[in-house]
């Protein structure tokens, strides 16, 4: 009997010293991150975001590169353009600054961003003129300033005595309290990431360069709580044999709590997409999709082809984006305009050569004519020309936007 009460005591005290290590590696790893972002930390981990005139993406307006600037025409008194995708956590990026000529008082200029996690809401901010003359805005007193930014852009409108010179923007991390980073914290472990192109149970686990990184967090906390387990074992019972249930809880615990977090996001997801595409046809469903836009212009693009299949080339015109969106753009406009026969991996111009009178060219422009001039593929309207650096093709203009252009290859 003696035996067995002092088995149970054992028992419980070794349950007891791995909760308080349980609670000692969470407030360790709470301190310990802290600790790194008030010093030297936020800045190492969120570095400047730098885009030059050329890394513009131009929605409204006609630009031109000019020296080390984008020279951006307006058009309708208006212009507007985005920062080249670079996704990023809002709250360390307190100070955006820019050069920019051109920008009067006469002007309504307005930041303009979307979240991660709302990002069919857009922001915006307008800003006030003393700031434009300083080239430079304060976000963090922004209460709409948070969240995961994927899109950020100005808007400017009004009159414009001379065309917009854009040299430089930059968004500069600035130091974050306890508090702030606490919030941060939170967020990042609760916001849903939202579905991507990848698998539907995919996650990142956080958002890029995120400061509260969960797999980070729990495999600290696990490395912590162990190290703490393993000393009060040692120092409370020095003459028994280590036991490795303990460590196997610690290790489970977290798995756990990492998989609590998917799941949570996957709901999140679910619910995202019941209020996106519930009680919608299919039509609308397509066009709440996340290539709707794409789309519907390629809905205008169909009532010009045939009722019969033909063959049509797609290609991407922008050189900035080429890389980055031919996959998806081309191959999203190839399932829109099935069955028509579509050829998508256009990775030279002279393919085009195989052509025949009779076929199609869909030329998708993603960043709506942003990097025209820097384009190597040109079509001249007046002589009805298609050019690229090694070769040329007769072609007529059937149907074009800002998001693309239908040619037709005409015989000699």
């Amino acid at each position: 009997m003696h035996s067995i009460t002092r088995v149970s005591h054992h028992r419980s005290a070794e349950i007891v010293a791995l909760l308080w290590s349980i609670v000692g590696g969470v407030l360790l790893t709470i301190l310990g991150f802290l600790l790194y972002y008030l010093g030297s930390g936020l800045m190492t981990t969120c570095p400047p975001l730098i885009w030059s005139g050329q890394q513009l993406m131009v929605v409204v307006g006609q630009s031109h590169l000019a020296a080390d600037s984008l020279e951006i025409q307006p058009v309708n008194n208006t212009v507007f353009f985005r920062l080249s995708p670079k996704g990023f956590t809002a709250r360390p990026y307190g100070r955006l600054v820019w050069r920019i000529d051109g920008l009067d008082a006469r002007q309504d200029a307005r930041l303009i961003w979307q979240i991660q996690s709302d990002s069919s809401n857009a922001r915006q901010l307008p800003i006030r003129f003393d700031d434009l003359q300083r080239g430079v805005i304060d976000l963090r007193d922004q209460p709409d300033w948070q969240g995961y930014i994927v899109s950020l852009g100005l808007l400017v409108r009004g009159s414009f005595p001379q065309p917009l010179r854009v040299e430089h923007i930059e968004l500069q991390p600035e130091a974050l309290g306890v508090g702030a980073l606490l919030d941060q914290a939170w967020q990042e472990w609760t916001t849903s990431e939202y579905w991507s192109q990848r698998s539907a149970h995919f996650i990142s686990g956080a958002p890029y360069r995120a400061l509260f990184h969960p797999v980070v967090m729990i495999a600290v906390w696990i490395g912590l709580s162990v190290i703490l387990y393993g000393g009060f074992q040692r120092l409370a019972w020095p003459q028994h044999s280590w036991r490795l249930w303990p460590f196997a809880t610690l290790f489970l615990i977290g798995w756990w709590m990492l998989d609590l977090r998917w799941q949570m996001d996957l709901a999140q997801r679910t619910m995202a997409t019941y209020q996106r595409f519930a009680g919608k046809n299919n039509l609308e469903k397509q066009q709440a999709a996340d290539d709707g836009e794409l789309f519907n212009f390629l809905q205008k693009i169909r009532s010009y082809l045939p009722a019969q299949p033909v063959r049509i080339f797609i290609i991407n015109n922008d050189e900035a984006n080429r890389k980055l969106l031919r996959n998806y753009m081309t191959a999203r406009a190839r399932y829109h305009l099935q069955p028509h026969n579509s050829f998508a991996a256009v990775s030279d111009w002279s393919q085009l050569s195989q052509a025949r009178p009779g076929d199609y060219i869909l030329v998708l422009q993603p960043d709506k004519g942003t990097h025209r001039e820097q384009a190597d593929l040109q079509y001249i309207h007046q002589q009805h020309l298609l050019k690229w650096e090694s070769g040329e093709l007769l072609v007529e203009s059937i149907y074009g936007e800002a998001l693309g252009q239908l040619l037709r290859v005409k015989s000699s």
